[in-house]
């Protein structure tokens, strides 16, 4: 009982005065203080509120903010009932208990509104044990320090995974458009991160041969291979082909695509494509849409 209520009373104290909020005022940047004390700190320039703004910075965050006296200040009406209940606690009574638990919520729900949706996550998994997160969360390293903080030590833990650090592998969409006798695919990713992880694992060789025909195999030919960088667009996207065709010399043109792990070096879009997929489901990435065409012009 002892231990709550010295928790309760650091979150109840002026960072000014150092004792309990007396009126306490709210700050755009929602830092609390009494009402006495902001008075005290802007009397210097009381000339200047009185008919013109003049910026004030916060005690706590230094954050400017203009002001036109202690009185334009909204006043914490929350923070001020949970105060007046703490004195109650503090003077005895049969149910101080109760209310000292009662205030703990109190203060809670002010710093669910403060924090927002953020916040919220925790209490879900105060109340479940379970960390339940929608897919596009992004924000690990806040929420990781927030159960630090708290000492949430469980939540903290499961925060400390390096795989939910990690940047979520993200593929929006995968376009395959296949044309005669080659086949384009572009990739287009959430971030450049995703796309960097896997524009590593994509390898293009070509091969070229005068008076060769089409062959539609999976297997590497015996002559060596010269690889070929990816084409990026921009930071969220890569593309790359494979197939054959006829180069300005006539001459024939293979293109390949390895897909790390697999070792093979395929020809045929339609299996590179398949690989492709299957590595992305393997490999930890996010797959949201693949879009399938047939065309006979190539308008990527």
């Amino acid at each position: 009982m002892q231990d709550m209520m010295e928790l309760l009373e650091e979150d109840l104290t002026c960072p000014i005065c150092c004792s309990l909020f007396d009126d306490p005022r709210v700050l755009p940047c929602s830092h609390n203080f009494c009402k006495k004390c902001l008075e005290g700190i802007l009397e210097g320039n009381v000339r200047n509120v009185l008919w013109r703004p003049s910026l004030f910075k916060c005690p706590t965050c230094r954050k400017e903010t203009p002001v036109t006296g202690v009185n334009s200040l909204q006043v914490n009406y929350s923070l001020k009932g949970i105060v007046e209940k703490y004195n109650k606690i503090k003077r005895g009574g049969k149910d101080s208990w109760s209310s000292c638990l009662k205030i703990g919520a109190s203060i809670m729900i002010s710093t669910i509104r403060k924090d927002g949706v953020l916040f919220s996550y925790i209490l879900d998994f105060l109340r479940t044990l379970q960390l339940s997160l929608p897919t596009n969360f992004s924000d690990y390293q806040r929420l990781q320090r927030e159960a630090d903080f708290y000492e949430l030590n469980s939540l903290a833990e499961i925060l400390s995974q390096e795989n939910l650090l990690k940047p979520r592998l993200e593929i929006l969409e995968v376009r395959f458009l296949l044309q005669e006798t080659q086949a384009f695919i572009r990739i287009f990713g959430s971030c450049s991160s995703t796309i960097e992880e896997l524009a590593g694992r994509i390898s293009m060789f070509t091969e070229q041969q005068l008076g060769q025909g089409w062959h539609n195999n999976s297997f590497p030919p015996q002559r060596p291979l010269n690889p070929v960088p990816l084409e990026r667009p921009s930071h969220h996207d890569l593309v790359f082909q494979c197939g054959t065709d006829y180069s300005v010399a006539d001459q024939l043109v293979t293109r390949y695509v390895s897909i790390k792990p697999d070792a093979r070096k395929l020809i045929n879009g339609t299996n590179v494509l398949g690989l492709l997929v299957d590595t992305l489901l393997k490999e930890g990435f996010h797959l949201e849409m693949v879009c399938n065409q047939l065309k006979y012009q190539h308008d990527f």
